[in-house]
This record gives structure tokens, C-alpha cells and sequence, in this order.
């Protein structure tokens, strides 16, 4: 057990030491958040400016929207390794190693995850605080978000997982990952909060996982509550079970499917 963690802990290490030598692509990822930044400012400063919302409110759109994009924005595309990995055949030399080779690539996707959620943050208070020029109603959220966000983005990768996994079936996962981005987009509230949506959508979007991986952190941060902060993180720690026992069954079913195939 011991010796096992080590070695996902070196997979860990070795990620975000490639995540940082890739400083061009942290440099146009930190250019992609400010550019979705400037173009949400400017819609809701119009908005503002046409009395449509109340004062202050067009700043904490835009302060739930660094907390989203933050999340969203750092997530590694961890499905197309998974995926790539069973079209080329590699996933059966994988198969022989002495560590599981699906948690093998969450471990690297944490160290991807958690580097880029560090860089990231800090652009986002940059340019939250160039674009609206004052910090959101209840500062101290942003302090708060930072253990949940961590937490719903390592959610968000276990299920980005599953979905490479889903590649054991259909090789081309991509059309699972893109009903999952429009859901995460939709029914997460990535944009506006869903406080904002019809009373049914909402209550359908409380039943998903979505909600808590980015309108939960988003309200985390706007509304600087620990309890509100504590209900959030137990949701995620459940959906985090879900998704972790979702992508061992799944690698354990593909597993068995490529040994009966002879692959």
C-alpha cells in the first residue's frame, strides 16, 4: 500500500513538474481566463448601466464567473490520454505494471490539476480586480472557495476520467465528454448562477452532480459561509465516492473485456 502511493505520489511530482516546464501553454491558459473575463465584463457592465441589475450585482456576476472558469479552465483533458491510450493498444502493457494504470493517470492529472488551479488563481484575482476594479461583497470567499475548488476540480477530473475509460466500449469517448461539457455548462451554471434559472431546472440541476462542481464553489464565494461552505464539500466528497467507485468498475470491466477479446 505504502509502496503503491509512493509511486502515484512520483506520477504526481513528475506531472507538475512538466506542467511547469510548459510555460508557454500556463502563459496562453492565463491569456484564455482574461480574454473570458474582459468579454463577461463588458456584458455585464451593460446590463448594469441599463438598470437591470442591481448595484454591485454586475461585480459579483463577475467574481462568480473567475470562480467557475478557474475550476473549468484548470481541469487537464486526462479522458483523451485514457482514450488515445486503449485505440493505440498501449493500455495492455499498462495492464502488467505493479499500480493500477487508470489511477496511474488521475495521480498526473492531479499534478496537471493542482498546478494549474495555483497559476490560475492568481490570474483570476488579477484580473477580477482589473476588470470590476473592487473586490466582491464578501471578500472573504475568495479565501473560502480555495479548499472547494481544489475539491470540485479533482471531482471533475475523476469523472473526466470515467469518461476516458468509456473508451474500453465506444474508442471515440469524445461524444460522452461533450454531452458532459454542455451539462457542466448548462446544469453547473457556469456562466450565470442558477439561482437565476426556473425553479425546475433548478431543482433538476441539484440532483446532478454539476451544481456542486461549480455553482456550489461560485456560492462558496460569493456568500463567504462556512456552512454553506461545509454542505458544499460533503456534496462533493459524495460525488467524489461516486465517481471514484464509477471509475474503478469501469476500468475493472474494460479490463475484463480486453482479456476476453485477447487483447
Amino acid at each position: 500500500m505504502i509502496r503503491s502511493l509512493r509511486a502515484y505520489g512520483a506520477f504526481f511530482v513528475l506531472a507538475a513538474r512538466q506542467e511547469l516546464f510548459h510555460r508557454g501553454a500556463l502563459i496562453g491558459r492565463f491569456a484564455f481566463y482574461g480574454v473570458i473575463l474582459l468579454v463577461f465584463s463588458r456584458i455585464w457592465l451593460v446590463v448594469s448601466a441599463s438598470g437591470q441589475l442591481p448595484e454591485g450585482e454586475a461585480t459579483d456576476l463577475l467574481w462568480y464567473l473567475v470562480v467557475t472558469e478557474w475550476i473549468v479552465l484548470s481541469i487537464p483533458m486526462t479522458h483523451m490520454e485514457i482514450e488515445q491510450e486503449v485505440k493505440t493498444g498501449n493500455v495492455a502493457y499498462a495492464l502488467t505494471r505493479p499500480v493500477s494504470f487508470v489511477w496511474i493517470k488521475t495521480w498526473e492529472g492531479l499534478g496537471h490539476l493542482w498546478l494549474r488551479m495555483a497559476v490560475l488563481a492568481g490570474a483570476g484575482l488579477f484580473f477580477g480586480l482589473l476588470l470590476t476594479g473592487a473586490w466582491p461583497s464578501r471578500p472573504m470567499g475568495l479565501l473560502l472557495v480555495v479548499p472547494v475548488g481544489l475539491l470540485a476540480g479533482t471531482v471533475s477530473l475523476l469523472f473526466h476520467n470515467c469518461i476516458g475509460v468509456g473508451s474500453f466500449w465506444l474508442t471515440d469517448a469524445s461524444p460522452l465528454y461533450w454531452i458532459w461539457q454542455k451539462m457542466n455548462f448548462i446544469l453547473g451554471g457556469l456562466i450565470l448562477p442558477l439561482s437565476l434559472y426556473p425553479e425546475w431546472l433548478q431543482q433538476v440541476a441539484h440532483l446532478t452532480p454539476f451544481a456542486s462542481l461549480l455553482y456550489g464553489p461560485g456560492q462558496v464565494a460569493l456568500k463567504a459561509d462556512l456552512t454553506l461552505a461545509a454542505h458544499v464539500t460533503i456534496k462533493l466528497l459524495g460525488w467524489g465516492l461516486v465517481a471514484a467507485f464509477l471509475l474503478e468498475a469501469l476500468y475493472r470491466r474494460g479490463c475484463a473485456k480486453l482479456n476476453v477479446n485477447g487483447g
